[in-house]
């Protein structure tokens, strides 16, 4: 008896260590999480604070013109889009001849596994660009994406329904009317389809895009867009709401209607 009382108090220490010691180890990664995502919000804020702005001045004036001769764009590095169909992805972005900078002063890229749980790879670019490319190395073909000037603070692949595309954040519209297009302006949510090479643009007037949430299993994606009510062309501290786009349809909804959002903003008022 006293042979099992003894085991059971030594089996007890040891379950007792293990549990102290699993608790320690999930409170450790814990933090390490926590903080990582503290500097990656402030590496952003300040990605987005100091990435180039796009300068819209009249080339016909004398300032002008001399503001957008020091905008040289600049090619990152190819990163493979498409292993099957062999496509490469360039991000395009500005170099300024005033100030010297590394290629990664202003881009983050992260690699992950998809939801889809097929080991498929997608990235996450944040920074400025002004374009991307599509190189097809098997055909010697390239492809630039916009025809027409964007600043593009963000963007991803995704796989959906076995086909790829790019979901991209960005401002073609000086909204702010300070002359330059950047993060400040109120940006849209472009959707770009790698198989048939078309691109859409999700915008509303007075709305600009904040954020976007991809629905899991479906080709349905919550974008979440900012409300300038005083009408400055900018977001800061401004209410949101949310719209659901449908990628197979392309048609976009409020994910809540007026009568809801009259009802919760009652119980507050």
């Amino acid at each position: 008896m006293e042979k099992i009382k003894a085991y059971n108090q030594k089996l007890l220490a040891i379950l007792g260590t293990l549990a102290v010691l699993g608790f320690f180890l999930v409170f450790l990664a814990g933090c390490y999480l926590v903080v990582a995502d503290i500097i990656r919000n402030r590496q952003y804020g300040r990605y987005q604070a100091e990435s180039p702005s796009i300068q819209l001045q009249d080339s016909s004036s004398t300032a002008g013109a001399a503001i957008k001769a020091r905008q040289h764009i600049t090619m990152q590095a190819p990163t493979l889009l498409d292993t099957a169909a062999q496509i490469y992805l360039i991000p395009v972005s500005l170099a300024s001849i005033d100030k010297k900078q590394d290629g990664n002063d202003f881009e983050i890229l992260d690699y992950g596994l998809s939801s889809s749980g097929r080991g498929h790879k997608y990235f996450r670019f944040n920074g400025a660009y002004c374009n991307i490319i599509l190189y097809h190395p098997l055909t010697g073909t390239s492809r630039v994406i916009f025809d027409k000037t964007v600043h593009l603070t963000h963007f991803r692949n995704f796989k959906i329904s076995g086909k790829q595309y790019l979901l991209m954040k960005g401002s073609s519209r000086d909204t702010d009317q300070d002359g330059q297009l950047n993060s400040s302006d109120l940006q849209s949510f472009y959707l770009y389809a790698v198989a048939n090479q078309t691109l859409r643009e999700v915008s509303f007037p007075g709305l600009g895009l904040e954020d976007y949430t991809l629905l899991f299993n479906s080709d349905k994606i919550i974008l979440t867009f900012g409300v300038d009510q005083d009408r400055n062309g900018s977001l800061r501290n401004d209410p949101s709401l949310h719209k659901e786009f449908s990628i197979t349809t392309g048609q976009t909804k409020n994910l809540v209607n007026q009568r809801q959002m009259e009802q919760i903003q009652k119980l507050v008022n």
